[in-house]
């Protein structure tokens, strides 16, 4: 297991243990929670840039009911 410090300003230490106690959670895990949701959403985001850029490339669309319908799906 790693441990990883961070510096705090006043300000920051005093609202992260205020909502600490408020949601009744370790701030450790309170900070490891948020950087995971920070890094899926930048995941998140580059996938779906990657996937409009590939989309650029090739305007085709389909409706939904052709897609159910290649895919054999009654809707």
């Amino acid at each position: 297991m790693t441990i990883v410090s961070v510096r705090l300003n006043k300000q920051e230490e005093k609202a992260i243990n205020s909502y600490a106690t408020l949601t009744g959670q370790p701030v450790s895990q309170l900070l490891k929670q948020a950087l995971l949701r920070e890094i899926e959403d930048k995941v998140d985001y580059t996938i779906g840039v990657e996937a409009l850029e590939e989309h650029e490339k090739d305007l085709q669309t389909f409706t939904i009911d052709e897609v159910a319908g290649e895919l054999g799906i009654e809707l």
